[in-house]
Parts: structure tokens; C-alpha cells; sequence
């Protein structure tokens, strides 16, 4: 298989991600949105199918397919949203699922290394890393849903876009954060189950440990913002701030997880 063909396929999902956040501008454009969104989503699919036959396992068994399954994710996110006819959920993870496409093409070795991996794990293993790499999707959304949250409520103590009909409101804005928070929760919990599942008996080495250690921090955090929405005892301002907060912290514990490939 020629790994030229996940940039292709790569470059084309971010085209098409993009002109569907693009149509949502336009009036008479925004019917094609969910069209062009779907047809993102299929070539993206394609890409990590090329993915899994350059490396012959999961794509979140390296950097480079880790972050794609983010994307994914993130696109996944969007969808619902088009389903479920949620306007903050099909518009704003596609800005997501965008810029998590084509961050690792800007890589200048993307091509010569992405089609290696490490020793390939067990298919627990394997889905444990997809599943990690889902949660961490629906932060990235969940940061973007945030960001455009603080950015109209900004605006509107500001007197600014009270009139425009095709805004979404805060309200809508909120209950989409909470969802995706909820969410992230959820796939982690699953993650950390099919880890413990798979997990080689016998000594646990210091690398393993430590991701371990990390990976169970960036859970704990999630439960506690996620026991704080279900008893509703956080405001939707400070909901906004903390999961971007989230999105960073869980974004610095991710590199000494990826990190140790390179140096142990």
C-alpha cells in the first residue's frame, strides 16, 4: 500500500471539512453542509483503513493515527448533531475534526513514518488506545463548543449579534459542552476497562506505570467536572472556562504518554 494515499485521502477529508463549516455561512449553502460533511467523514474513514493496512493494527497505535481517530471522533460528534438536528454539535466539532485532519500532515516525516508502529498489542490493547483517543475527541469538541460559548456570551454583554437569527444560542451552546464532557467520561471509563483487561501480567514496567498514573489523572479530572454537571452544581460560564482548562491539561499529560516511545 502506498502511504501517499493517506495524504491524499487525508487532504481531501480536511477540504471537505472545511467547505461544510464554510456552507454554514452561507444561507443557500447550508443545506449541502451535512452532504459535505458525510463525504469528509468517508474519506477519512478510507484514510484510517490505509492506516490499519500500513501497520496491520489499530491507527492509535502511533502519533500520527492517534490524532486522526481524534478527528474521527470529533466528525463522529458532528453527525450525531446532523441527526439529532443539534445546531452546536454538527457546526463546531467539524472546526475540530478540521484542524485534527491535517495537524499531522504538517509533520515533514508524516509520510516516511506513518506506517510504523510498535510491537502490535492484543486487540484489547488496541481498542484501548481507540477509545483514549475518542474521549480525547470529544474534549477537543468540547473545547471548541466552549470557546465559541465564551466568545457569544462575550458578545452579547457587548450588544453584539443580538439580532441575527442563524446564531446559536447559549442555552443550545451549554447542554452541547455538558454532552460532549459527558461523553469524553465515558469513553475514558472504557478505555481504563479494556486497559486494566489487557494488561500483561507479572512486574509493571516504570514507563507502563507512568501512563498508567496519567491516564487515570485525566480521568479523575473528567469525573470530577462530570459528577459537578450532573448535580448541576457548576454555572455554564465556568463549565465554558474549566473544559477548556480540561482540553490542556489533558493535552500536556498526552505527551510524556507519547513521548517515552522516542526516549525508552
Amino acid at each position: 500500500m502506498n502511504t501517499s494515499s493517506i495524504s491524499i485521502f487525508l487532504c481531501q477529508a480536511f477540504v471537505f471539512y472545511s467547505i461544510a463549516i464554510t456552507s454554514y455561512f452561507f444561507p443557500k449553502s447550508q443545506k449541502f453542509a451535512s452532504i459535505f460533511t458525510i463525504i469528509a467523514f468517508v474519506q477519512h474513514t478510507i484514510a484510517l483503513w490505509f492506516f490499519y493496512d500500513a501497520i496491520k493494527t489499530l491507527p492509535s497505535s502511533n502519533i500520527y493515527g492517534l490524532v486522526e481517530i481524534m478527528g474521527w471522533g470529533c466528525a463522529v460528534v458532528s453527525l450525531v448533531g446532523i441527526a439529532l438536528k443539534i445546531d452546536a454539535l454538527k457546526k463546531f466539532p467539524l472546526l475540530a475534526s478540521a484542524i485534527l485532519t491535517v495537524i499531522p500532515l504538517c509533520c515533514p516525516v508524516f509520510t516516511n513514518n506513518v506506517s510504523t508502529s510498535e510491537t502490535p498489542s492484543s486487540l484489547t490493547i488496541q481498542l484501548h488506545a481507540l477509545f483514549a483517543g475518542l474521549s480525547y475527541a470529544m474534549m477537543f469538541a468540547g473545547f471548541v463548543l466552549a470557546i465559541a460559548y465564551l466568545r457569544k456570551s462575550s458578545n452579547l454583554k457587548n450588544k453584539i449579534e443580538q439580532n441575527s437569527k442563524n446564531i446559536i444560542s447559549l442555552e443550545s451552546l451549554n447542554k452541547a459542552v455538558k454532552k460532549t464532557i459527558l461523553l469524553a467520561s465515558i469513553t475514558m471509563l472504557i478505555s481504563i476497562i479494556l486497559g486494566v483487561i489487557g494488561m500483561p501480567s507479572g512486574e509493571t514496567e516504570y514507563p507502563l506505570l507512568i501512563k498508567i498514573i496519567i491516564g487515570l489523572s485525566v480521568f479523575s479530572v473528567q469525573i470530577y467536572i462530570t459528577t459537578n454537571i450532573i448535580l448541576e452544581n457548576i454555572k455554564a460560564t465556568s463549565l465554558a472556562k474549566i473544559t477548556t482548562i480540561l482540553l490542556v491539561l489533558s493535552i500536556v499529560a498526552l505527551f510524556p504518554i507519547e513521548l517515552r516511545r522516542f526516549f525508552i
